[in-house]
């Protein structure tokens, strides 16, 4: 995944002075000094910017998507023509090989179970050789396929025949298999099956866990925009206040009156973490610290692992060591219900069941496996390998104390949101050409919204010192008054 580092203001909470409180909204908690009747189109103008850049990202990311799933975008490319003489033209093109060599072409090879780098000839349908140029791609090429070999294939037991371009060492395997090099590329597509032995890998921090399911690529991003657009909707909706419900609080009360929404946190927060990793990622490379990247891979799977990216890490990262340690409080108090509920939003369950003190208390607990998540979270990246090199721990580990931050006061969407964002935004406008200039659209657009949000969270730092002692000397002249 695409991380960032950055950093977000907490609030505190209960009463201000003699007659204000702070609203019970489960976010950032930084009350504007406000009478009666008293506007703040600032903290509206702000929201308006949010509202702009929650409809473009949304619009984009969904229109890109559609553009990838519709526009094969894979490093092998394939369709068969079909002849009215019989038999068939495959028209084909391929990428990511290594430079003027010589591959081969199979349609549906078989690879041996235990060792998915050997092959078996005999149960495969070769079609030919073809050469690769000096930029280590296939041009365009057109090959023959006889009807009779039309008809082994259509008999073979794939449901979706695929393509494979690869170079083979037929010397070097026991029969029946021929060795495969690593030179390997296919045409992935929405119809094509990944095996119940691939299944889907989820984390436990850095453990994992393979589910053995089979599905189709397309079927597996199907389900994840489903998930994605009810947590889209939900954070559009609370905790507290809506979106609209969260501008007219604005208004009213100021900038705090926006965060009363999850979704103008996550917008707002996302800005910071991706400027915040630029700026990071510079200093790094002025002091010889690589950030690295990702390892090549197929471009429909790479885009397939940033869409679910976003839940299986969440859930590994933020979810097991913050969202368990509230679930196993409550539990001791035999909060059960609400236990379970502090996995979807852990603030809003410890709040509710915590005496001042004890919150306070488990407040700091939270903190400290927000920390810790965070640096596995760094540290992950790193020791599951994939390229990226030892600057990309202090920037996993920088978007994992906002991530943590967001998912302990809004819950789960949140987080899940804006982590979604930050893949999306290099994914979709990277795969989606079609997106070019939208994606410099959307990049400009954050440096005003990220401007802003420094603003608004050094105003609401501000608000806090003022009231903090503005209650100190209120104690102090309490004391006065009683000797």
């Amino acid at each position: 995944m695409r991380c960032f580092g950055g950093k977000l203001f907490l609030s505190r909470y209960g009463k201000v002075g003699s007659s204000q409180t702070f609203s019970s909204h489960d976010g950032i908690r930084l009350q504007s000094s406000s009478r009666s009747g008293n506007s703040h189109p600032f903290a509206f103008v702000f929201g308006v910017l949010l509202v702009i850049m929650i409809v473009f990202a949304f619009v984009t990311f969904a229109y890109g998507s559609y553009i990838v799933f519709n526009q094969p975008i894979s490093n092998v490319v394939a369709v068969t023509l079909p002849q009215s003489s019989g038999g068939a033209i495959l028209e084909f093109d391929g990428a990511g090989f290594q430079s003027n060599s010589v591959v081969q072409v199979w349609i549906d090879p078989v690879f041996d179970p235990s060792n998915s780098a050997l092959m078996n000839p005999s149960a495969s349908f070769y079609v030919g050789n073809v050469t690769t140029n000096s930029n280590g791609n296939v041009p365009l090429q057109n090959m023959t396929i006889q009807s009779a070999e039309l008809a082994n294939i259509a008999k073979d037991n794939f449901t979706i025949h695929y393509v494979v371009i690869m170079g083979v060492n037929q010397s070097a395997a026991s029969a029946p298999y021929s060795d495969i090099t690593y030179d390997v590329q296919a045409n992935y597509s929405a119809a094509t099956v990944i095996p119940a032995s691939e299944g889907i890998v989820f984390f436990v921090t850095l453990f994992t866990v393979q589910v053995p399911i089979s599905y189709t690529i397309g079927q597996l991003f199907l389900v994840l925009w489903v998930i994605f657009i009810i947590l889209f909707a939900m954070a559009l909706n609370g905790p507290s206040q809506s979106v609209i419900g969260a501008l007219k609080k604005g208004y009213r009360e100021g900038v705090s009156g926006i965060y009363s929404n999850s979704m103008f946190a996550v917008v707002s927060l996302f800005t910071i973490v991706l400027w915040g990793q630029d700026l990071l990622a510079s200093l790094q490379a002025a002091g010889g610290i690589a950030t690295g990247s990702l390892a090549a891979s197929d471009p429909l799977l790479t885009f397939l692992s940033y869409a679910i990216a976003p839940i299986r890490e969440e859930l590994g990262f933020r979810v097991i060591p913050i969202g368990v340690a509230a679930l196993v409080i409550l539990w001791g108090r035999g909060r059960v219900k609400d236990g379970l509920m502090a996995l979807w939003h852990p603030m809003r369950y410890l709040k509710k069941n915590d005496s001042p003190a004890d919150y306070k208390r488990h407040q700091l607990l939270m903190y400290i496996l927000i920390a810790i998540s965070a640096a596995l979270f760094g540290y992950a990246h790193v020791f599951f390998g994939g390229g990226w090199g030892i600057g990309k721990i202090s920037e996993a580990a920088g978007a994992g104390v906002a991530f943590g931050v967001l998912y302990y006061q809004y819950g789960l969407p949140a987080t899940i949101l804006i982590h979604w964002a930050f893949d999306y935004e290099y994914g979709t406008y990277v795969f989606s050409s079609a997106l070019y200039n939208a994606s410099n659209y959307f990049i400009l657009f954050t440096i005003p919204v990220a401007i802003a949000t420094t603003a608004v969270l050094f105003i609401m730092l501000g608000q806090r010192l003022q009231r903090r002692n503005a209650a100190k000397s209120s104690m102090g002249t309490g004391n006065l008054q009683r000797i």
